[in-house]
């Protein structure tokens, strides 16, 4: 009887969450030989007309530690970015404005790509 109610709990928890919605917290790590950091992106879907491509909000945040003559700093510096996107679905593709970048989407391994960056969700 208790594991009827928990697996009818856990069905419940996904009604009224649109498949198509992006939003979320996207992650990539990295390492080079001048820095090592994580890369965020955090989608946030706007409400607009149902006729009218989805558009979100997105923040970027670059977090990274320098490593000079082989040593990696002590300081963690931090660049901060404002992004505004419309999502293309038939192309996959979420285009920013007025940048002209493109992010593409994977629904299905949850991840996004900017340029040779791979971003794989992390939260909701």
């Amino acid at each position: 009887m208790g594991l009827i109610a928990l697996i009818a709990l856990a069905g419940c928890g996904h009604s009224g969450v649109d498949a198509n919605d992006l939003s979320g917290v996207y992650v990539r790590s990295f390492e080079g030989e001048f820095s090592v950091g994580i890369d965020t992106l955090k989608l946030v879907k706007r409400e607009n007309g149902s006729d009218e491509p989805d558009q979100y909000t997105i923040q970027r945040t670059l977090a990274y530690q320098k490593i000079i003559d082989g040593e990696m700093q002590v300081d963690t510096l931090y660049k901060h970015q404002s992004w505004r996107g419309m999502y293309d679905p038939e192309h996959q593709i979420l285009k920013i404005r007025p940048s002209g970048k493109a992010l593409t989407v994977d629904k299905e391994r949850q991840e996004i790509s900017l340029g040779e960056g791979i971003y794989h969700k992390i939260k909701e």
